[in-house]
């Protein structure tokens, strides 16, 4: 039942930042620590999301390329996947990303689709 609301939650995020290159703040962190905190509660992940976590956040202040949506889902990734998947996920992801930046450039690109694509890919293998 997580998974379902994970995808459909992960789906409608999606479709928002392909469209409007942002995501609605207070639902999406509402959904974020929803999932998130169910995952905790029925797969005990450990405390690795959280290393996972501090770590894009980081990143994301370092490069200044990802932005807070996209940190939220990664934590949120990381409570859903064990490590190898989710580095899997997030390859995955940044290579159709840079796909999309080959095919068509922008200022922008929307990263959440890119994620929601991989993580329908990791699941089905």
């Amino acid at each position: 039942m997580v998974t379902l609301a994970f995808f459909i939650g992960l789906t409608y995020f999606a479709y928002a930042d392909w469209r409007l290159r942002s995501v609605p703040a207070w639902p999406f962190t509402s959904w974020c620590l929803l999932i998130a905190g169910l995952d905790y509660l029925t797969l005990h992940p450990g405390w690795w999301p959280v290393v996972w976590t501090v770590a894009f956040v980081l990143f994301a202040r370092v490069t200044r390329g990802l932005g807070s949506a996209d940190v939220w889902l990664l934590g949120v990734i990381a409570t859903r996947y064990a490590l190898l998947p989710a580095l899997w996920l997030v390859l995955l992801a940044c290579g159709t990303t840079f796909l999309h930046a080959f095919v068509r450039p922008s200022a922008t690109y929307p990263f959440l689709a890119h994620l929601a694509f991989a993580s329908a890919v990791v699941i089905l293998i």
